[in-house]
């Protein structure tokens, strides 16, 4: 909206991110793929998903612990999905 009452702040401006970071930033993922160690990253994810199907378990330290381990977010993701499944929404008309 072009008019403003009192104190509204004009809305902030669209980020653009160019291509050349996204480029880079799927570079430097391969590059810590590629230096993490494997048995590790494994052992982190089988934690995961043996903690995630325990209601009582904390997962905090568990994911902490995959994080220092270096892996993925979306490797955490998909470790929990094994246990928990994925919401998928049903569309209703």
């Amino acid at each position: 909206n072009a008019y403003f009452e009192g104190n509204d702040d004009a809305e902030p401006d669209t980020l653009y991110i160019d291509r050349s970071v996204e480029e880079l930033q799927v570079k430097r993922l391969a590059a810590v793929k590629q230096a993490r160690d494997g048995e590790a990253v494994e052992r982190a994810l089988t934690r995961i998903r043996d903690d995630a199907a325990v209601a009582e378990v904390n997962m905090m330290p568990t994911l902490i612990d995959a994080a220092q381990a270096h892996v993925t977010l979306g490797e955490m993701m998909n470790a929990m999905a094994e246990v928990f499944g994925r919401w998928e929404e049903t569309a209703r008309i």
